[in-house]
């Protein structure tokens, strides 16, 4: 009984060690990027910038999510509205600006064309948990939250530069951005050196009472 009791005060050191590390203030940090542009056969890329609030170069990210509104406008009344020309990439990019991790949130082969006359305009926001996919109607987009093309859970590393590539492909029917936001949040990694003097401490705690106990079995009795 001795000895499980000993293994457990070694085994809770080494948990708490870990919990009072990893308990530090979650950072989110949000921006919108908001001028309206019209793309027709091009790319938008827009810049998001959070190095003016200091954070940890090793924190992890625990979210990401982000939000596009934009419209699906005809040029001719006939036209149908294309959906398949939407390209939306989000880039994570070293502070030397070199690219360290995307994820295609919709590619051009998400969506279908879609019907005559079933234009859109709204907001949809990307959020792994949320309970659709984006393209759960391939003929049209819906306002709403929804899971993109590949998981935001890919950035896990947290870097203060970020780059959104909005397309529409090809010419015709173009798109009609209006904003995007993007939110991240972030931890610090728990430090080595606390998750090891804990271990220690534990380690400590269990060596010293084995000695007792060898101690007690010893002595004369």
């Amino acid at each position: 009984m001795f000895r499980i009791t000993l293994y457990r005060v070694f085994f809770l050191c080494l948990l708490f060690g870990a919990v009072g590390a990893q308990a530090q203030v979650v950072t989110t940090l949000s921006q919108t990027y908001g001028v309206p542009t019209k793309i027709d056969g091009s790319s938008l890329p827009i810049f998001f910038d959070f190095s003016s609030t200091f954070v940890r170069p090793d924190a992890a990210l625990i979210r990401t999510t982000l939000s596009l509104s934009f419209s699906k406008i005809p040029d001719l009344n006939d036209d149908p509205p294309f959906y398949s020309e939407i390209g939306l990439v989000l880039r994570e990019l070293s502070p030397t600006f070199s690219l360290l991790r995307e994820v295609t949130l919709i590619d051009t082969s998400t969506f279908n064309d879609g019907l005559p006359g079933s234009f859109f305009t709204g907001t949809i926001s990307f959020d792994d948990s949320a309970a659709r996919l984006v393209n759960v109607n391939p003929n049209q987009p819906s306002s709403g939250a929804f899971r993109p093309v590949e998981p935001l859970s890919a950035f896990s590393a947290y870097s203060p530069y970020w780059e959104l590539v909005v397309d529409d492909a090809s010419t015709q029917n173009p798109l009609l951005f209006r904003s995007a936001t993007l939110s991240i949040s972030a931890v610090p990694v728990p430090e080595s050196a606390s998750i090891a003097l804990a271990a220690v401490l534990g380690l400590g705690v269990l060596i010293g009472g084995r000695q007792r106990r060898l101690f007690i079995l010893a002595r004369p009795s």
